[in-house]
């Protein structure tokens, strides 16, 4: 047992100190003078181990489209750069999968996709599993504060845009 855990964790560690350095602390301690560089870094190689990632990557065009504050960003080189270092951090996982006939892609997309067909009866079990996973105090609030920043989106601030952006795709893709 401590091999799977070890195993595990060697996976989710990085991944998870990926995300919490690109989500919490970018934005929490940057400025606007400070380029997405940092923040592209991190979720490269979060995506390094886990490929959920991806869709933080996803969630940063919609923040900067429906963020008035922050829409003149995509105009500038910072976040079109940023795309550069986050693939060049995900380079090695590339490279090994166009070695190896795109192994893990494939598992984790179509072959997966084929091991279940999406019934849309069944969509009331990923905020239930969700529930099970995470505990359901920490499930309840975070699907509350996202369900609040959305329902008050132009009034909210910036940050809780970002974050509730971040994880919009993650729930298009997975609910």
């Amino acid at each position: 047992y401590s091999t799977v855990a070890i195993s595990h964790a060697s996976i989710i560690l990085p991944f998870a100190l990926g995300a919490a350095l690109a989500l919490y602390l970018y934005p929490r301690f940057s400025t606007s003078a400070v380029p997405f560089m940092s923040f592209a870094l991190f979720l490269g190689l979060s995506m390094e181990s886990k490929y959920h990632s991806v869709f933080l990557g996803f969630g940063i065009p919609v923040f900067l489209a429906f963020s008035p504050d922050h829409r003149s960003w995509l105009k500038r080189k910072e976040p079109w750069l940023a795309v550069v270092v986050a693939v060049i951090a995900f380079a090695p996982t590339i490279l090994w999968n166009a070695q190896h006939q795109w192994q893990t892609f494939l598992y984790q997309s179509v072959g997966r996709a084929e091991e279940g067909a999406f019934e849309a009866d069944q969509t009331y079990k990923f905020p239930v599993r969700q529930l099970g996973l995470v505990t359901p105090i920490l499930c309840l609030w975070a699907w509350g504060c996202g369900a609040a920043v959305f329902a008050r989106w132009k009034r909210a601030d910036w940050r809780e845009r970002y974050l509730a952006a971040l994880g919009l795709p993650i729930l298009v893709f997975f609910y």
